[in-house]
């Protein structure tokens, strides 16, 4: 593409963008009928939780998101109470419409993934509740969002789109400015002059149709970057003279007005016309001095050089060269000072952040001795809490050992403590034995007599030991038998004699 137009294309689709952004809620870029002071009165007479309050917090956040305010900060606070009430609400429209400005707010912001999240989550509400226009906004947003990465690759589809949908609800603004963006796609993109003017004329010709003055300026200029400034020399410095001046005093902008005067400048001086070239080269240098844009004084400057070069009027040409070198260094001066300024405030900005790096690992130390002292008291807690466990469990063995020592003596006293009793028993029962009187000796015939059992003669030889007195051990020692067979006797002699012990039997028989 030739330089100047490329330069006039890109200049004039910047304020384009800013029409489409400000027109994507099909509305001109004139219209303001609401205030946020007026929006806020609102909301503060209407305090019932409803879908005429989420729409109010939706219209005050589209007025902070307007170029005129451009608060993103606000604009992002009321979409999402806007948003939040119409979850609550369940309201559809509500939802969309909040997603829609979150979505304007992060390509504003830079984040475009984050815009086509938001613009995707609005396009499938909207075409769930059958609202083509809105649909055709969304789509035409996340068109620009491609456009301004200068993915026209991926932004022309979704305007191919937006216009089929604008062609059916027969929406003439829509149409006219749709096909505006799909002819400077197909431009930049692929470089087809031919196809483009086809979409800027139909544009033209629907705007022209439908008195939307506007944007049929907007159009006209985009149209001129597809001529040829030879053989169309005359038809773009009448566009330019016509809709580009006019255009650009009617937004107000010397700086458009300055690009307007550059190209016509352009124009003539291609064509060799060096009287009006050097008309608008003054023009040109008149805004610039206005602005006070040392880049735009110093290209001035330049072209009223090349006029008066090609005039022959060298003694004039050398004086704008030596007023353009000396911006030039003006501009280089500034240029070096911004960029020590510039590298001053990186060098502050990069200490800062090595400062607040330092202070993260120093924190981060902090929190790691903080860590680790705490780990290590709760090791020696627990270490101690062991310890006591442990000596606990052997105190409470070591004393069920000691219980278990007393027990056993104790068990062990009592047997004794019956022993003793039974010696004593036995000593008792010995003491109370009466002295045996000598009498006749009896004998066993006869005493068998007397029983109903007879006694053996081994009984009859126990009894006699028994009568004399002997215990139970010295009759055994005496019969040269076990101390048992002595008992075992003595049973059988008690039962025979019908007596209960060695008392009762000594008196029996004697």
């Amino acid at each position: 593409m030739r330089p100047t137009l490329l330069l006039t294309a890109l200049f004039f689709n910047f304020f384009f963008l800013h029409v489409q952004q400000s027109l994507a809620n099909e509305v001109p870029i004139a219209f303001e009928d609401t205030t946020i002071t007026r929006l806020k009165k609102q909301l503060n007479e209407h305090p019932e939780l409803d879908t005429t309050r989420a729409k109010i917090l939706s219209h005050i956040a589209n007025e902070y998101c307007r170029p005129r305010v451009f608060d993103l900060i606000n604009s992002k606070k009321y979409a999402e109470k806007s948003l939040s009430l119409s979850r609550e609400l369940d309201f559809n429209i509500g939802m969309a419409t909040s997603y829609k400005i979150l979505g304007t707010i992060a390509s504003h912001e830079g984040d475009l993934d984050g815009a086509r999240f938001f613009y995707n989550k609005a396009l499938t509400i909207f075409e769930k509740e059958n609202r083509p226009l809105q649909v055709a906004g969304i789509l035409y947003n996340i068109g620009l969002n491609y456009e301004s990465i200068e993915d026209y690759t991926n932004a022309k589809p979704y305007y191919s789109r937006v216009l089929e949908i604008y062609r059916e609800e027969d929406h003439p603004f829509g149409i006219a400015r749709t096909q505006g963006a799909l002819g400077f796609a197909i431009l930049i993109e692929l470089q087809d002059t031919t196809l483009a003017q086809h979409y800027f004329l139909e544009g033209m010709k629907c705007a022209k149709e439908n008195d939307l003055d506007d944007l049929l300026q907007i159009l006209s200029l985009d149209y001129v970057t597809t001529l040829d400034p030879i053989s169309d020399s005359k038809k773009i410095i009448e566009i330019y003279k016509g809709a580009g001046v006019s255009y650009a005093n009617k937004i107000n902008s010397n700086y458009h007005l300055w690009t307007i005067y550059y190209n016509i400048h352009a124009n003539y001086f291609i064509n060799s016309d060096y009287e009006n070239a050097l008309i608008y080269a003054k023009k040109a240098l008149s805004i610039a001095k206005e602005l006070e844009e040392e880049t735009f004084i110093m290209d001035s400057h330049k072209l009223m050089q090349d006029v008066y070069f090609e005039m022959g009027n060298y003694r004039i040409a050398y004086d704008h060269l030596r007023f353009k070198d000396s911006v030039e260094a003006i501009v280089i001066n500034q240029e070096t000072q911004n960029n020590i300024a510039e590298l001053e405030i990186q060098y502050e900005t990069e200490k800062k952040e090595r400062e607040n790096e330092l202070l993260k690992k120093k924190n981060i130390i902090e929190k790691q001795k903080a860590t680790l002292n705490k780990r290590l008291l709760t090791g020696v807690t627990v270490f101690s809490v062991l310890l006591l466990l442990i000596f606990w469990l052997w105190f409470m063995r070591y004393r069920e050992k000691k219980r278990s020592k007393e027990l056993k003596a104790t068990l062990h006293m009592e047997q004794l403590n019956k022993q003793i009793d039974i010696l004593q028993a036995s000593v008792n029962e010995r003491t109370e034995t009466p002295q045996i009187v000598p009498q006749a000796e009896i004998q066993l015939d006869e005493l068998n007599d007397l029983l109903s059992t007879p006694l053996s003669e081994r009984e009859f030889e126990v009894l006699k030991e028994l009568k004399q007195g002997f215990t139970n051990q010295q009759i055994a020692d005496k019969l040269f038998v076990s101390i048992n067979t002595v008992k075992t006797h003595l049973l059988k002699i008690y039962v025979k004699l019908d007596v209960k012990n060695r008392v009762q039997a000594i008196k029996k028989i004697s």
